[in-house]
Parts: structure tokens; C-alpha cells; sequence
């Protein structure tokens, strides 16, 4: 027999449908002025799947019929934290919340494989009693707070905010029906910050987490693009500056603090490929952007990877340039890439 898939992408696009309504119910032309280039639950399955699904795949693999096994996964599932700085309509994050909570069915299901033969909630725990067990297992279940994105629109705010507490209610009556008994009490639920992520502080979006960068943080999104032209009809030449100003940059030995060189030229999806790099430098924490394909091509890579190379960043995977389409069924002239990166002396992770 085939296991199934670990996560369904039919089932994902079909819990996406706030974004695709607002997408639907706004201009083209209002969206483009903004930067906003919608995400597809195909192209959610690539940001996921290196990050969280081949990973986890390979843990189950090896944790087959022991539940002290499967329970570390799941422990290690929990602690994993998600963040979008540049939410929009909350699609990614809805990828997010819907990737860790189909990890947790499928480890309920585990559990029974590995002879359990009652699995009930408790709280925010989950309960797994076995009779070869000498005592019950308990795991704490996913939060869908540890689920979080910075937007700048605050009517993407609330369209997102509405967009996950759906999506949230349906996981969480989906969980009910996995288990033999028990309610889930009051799972906290995820937030969008309302700010600008280039000036607001990643590591304050979570509630009642001061646990700074670790390797349990993954940060995933699809920023706005804007050349140089662009960004200033948009009004976003202020921030872009700001971004790569007062860089502490080295040079022959040195270390000075000034504009990176060069860097006017670069698209503003860039401005979140730096700001991710310099949180998670020095850290086990990973990230992943969409971003136009623009940023590959010229002399921009040089510009950037020049400088997310100095804070130790490496390529963990990349996907080739591909037509950008969202769930509206629009195909835009914009092709985009997929590129995810780390502190390579840190985790050290092998391209994919």
C-alpha cells in the first residue's frame, strides 16, 4: 500500500479561499501598484516541503513503531515556529498551520501503527496510552500561535487574521475526529502584526515568545517586488534605503558602517532577503522567499549574495525561474524564483 501524500496540495488550495476572494474582489492593477503577487497553494508546496516536509518525512521514516520516537518528532514539531514578513492575504501562513497540523494526523496515525491503542486530548496535550507503554505519553499540540506574519496593509491584516481563525477551526475540528476523546481548550491563535516589517522588529511577532532565533524558527514568505522605477512611484524608496544603510560592511580586515554598494539597483524583494539574513546570522534558524527572478539575473546577485555572504548565508535550495500565477487564475508577466538560505556554518544544510 502507498502512503499517502504528507501534505495535500488539493486539500491546502482548497483552504485558501479568503486570499483568493480578496484577490478576486480587488484590481489587478491596485495589487500590482502595491507589490502584492499572490501565492498558489503549488507554489506553497515548494516553500514547504525542503523546509518542513522532506525534513519531517525522513524523521518518520526512521521513528516507524516507537512511540517515545514519534512523540520527539512531535515534541520538535511543536517548538517549530513560522513567521511571514510579508503576510498579505495570510496564504502562506495558511500553508504553514495546515503543513504542521497534517504532520500531527499523520503522527496519530503512527501512534496507532506502533500499537497505541487510545489517543485522547487533554487540555493542550495530546494523551497516547499503549499496553506495552508504562505509562501514557503526553505531547503538547500544535499551537496555531506559533504561526505569525508582519503586514504593512491593515485591511490585509484583517483579511488575514479572519483567513487563518477559519482555516484554524476547521484543522482543529479535523483534529477532533482523529483522536478517541477529549477537547482541544482555547488554542491560542495566530496574530498579524500590523507594521512595517523593514522597521518593525522580527523577533517581537510572536505572543509570549522571547526565545529569540533558533533552529525551531523558519521564516517563509512572498515580499513585494519593485525595481528602482517602481519603488519610487510606490513610495518605497525610503525604506529600501534604509534597509541597506548603516551595514556594517568588511573590507581588507576592516569593518566599517555605511550604504552597501550597489545596492540602489537591487529589486525591493531584496530588502527581506537581507533583513532575514541578518536575524538568523549566527543562528540554526532558516529562511525562504518568492521572489521575482530578477534578483538572479545581472549584476544583482553579485550585489546581494556579496552581502548576505559576509553574515554567512548559503543557498539550502532554489527552485528555477517559473511563471508567477495565483489562486485567482491570473498569470502575470512576472517570472519568479524560489531561493531558501541559512548561516551554512551553522547548519550546514546540502542544496536541494
Amino acid at each position: 500500500m502507498t502512503t499517502p501524500p504528507l501534505i495535500d496540495v488539493d486539500d491546502l488550495a482548497a483552504l485558501l479561499g479568503r486570499g483568493d476572494t480578496y484577490q478576486q474582489e480587488t484590481s489587478k492593477t491596485e495589487r500590482d501598484l502595491k507589490g502584492q503577487h499572490f501565492t498558489a497553494a503549488a507554489d506553497i508546496h515548494k516553500l514547504l516541503t525542503p523546509l518542513i516536509t522532506t525534513p519531517t518525512e525522513a524523521l518518520l521514516s526512521n521513528a516507524e513503531g516507537d512511540i517515545h520516537a514519534l512523540a520527539a518528532i512531535h515534541q520538535r514539531l511543536f517548538t517549530t515556529r513560522f513567521l511571514d514578513p510579508a503576510a498579505g492575504a495570510g496564504n502562506i501562513l495558511i500553508g504553514a498551520l495546515h503543513s504542521a497540523m497534517s504532520i500531527q494526523e499523520r503522527l496519530i496515525d503512527s501512534y496507532r501503527a506502533a500499537g497505541a491503542t487510545r489517543i485522547t486530548i487533554e487540555a493542550q496535550e495530546l494523551r497516547v496510552d499503549a499496553p506495552h507503554l508504562s505509562g501514557p505519553v503526553r505531547v503538547p499540540l500544535i499551537q496555531p500561535s506559533h504561526i505569525t506574519g508582519i503586514e504593512i496593509d491593515t485591511h490585509l491584516v484583517r483579511v488575514a487574521s479572519d483567513a487563518l481563525a477559519e482555516v484554524t477551526r476547521i484543522l482543529v475540528a479535523r483534529l477532533h475526529h482523529c483522536v478517541d476523546g477529549g477537547t482541544f481548550i482555547s488554542p491560542s491563535p495566530a496574530t498579524i502584526r500590523a507594521e512595517n516589517a523593514l522597521r518593525y522588529d522580527w523577533s517581537e511577532a510572536w505572543d509570549n515568545y522571547s526565545g529569540g532565533f533558533t533552529e525551531n524558527i523558519i521564516i517563509l514568505g512572498n515580499p513585494p517586488f519593485a525595481g528602482a522605477g517602481q519603488r519610487k512611484k510606490r513610495g518605497e524608496d525610503i525604506d529600501h534605503a534604509y534597509t541597506w544603510s548603516h551595514e556594517h560592511v568588511s573590507k581588507n580586515g576592516k569593518t566599517s558602517i555605511k550604504p552597501v554598494k550597489g545596492a540602489g539597483m537591487l529589486d525591493f524583494v531584496a530588502c527581506w532577503f537581507l533583513r532575514a539574513a541578518r536575524y538568523i546570522s549566527g543562528t540554526g534558524a532558516r529562511a525562504a522567499f518568492v521572489a521575482t527572478n530578477s534578483i538572479t539575473q545581472g549584476e544583482q546577485p553579485y550585489v546581494l549574495w556579496t552581502r548576505l555572504g559576509e553574515l554567512g548565508m548559503g543557498i539550502d535550495f532554489a527552485y528555477r525561474s517559473f511563471p508567477w500565477h495565483n489562486g485567482a487564475g491570473e498569470q502575470a508577466a512576472v517570472h519568479c524564483v524560489i531561493i531558501g538560505f541559512s548561516d551554512q556554518s551553522v547548519c550546514g544544510m546540502q542544496a536541494a
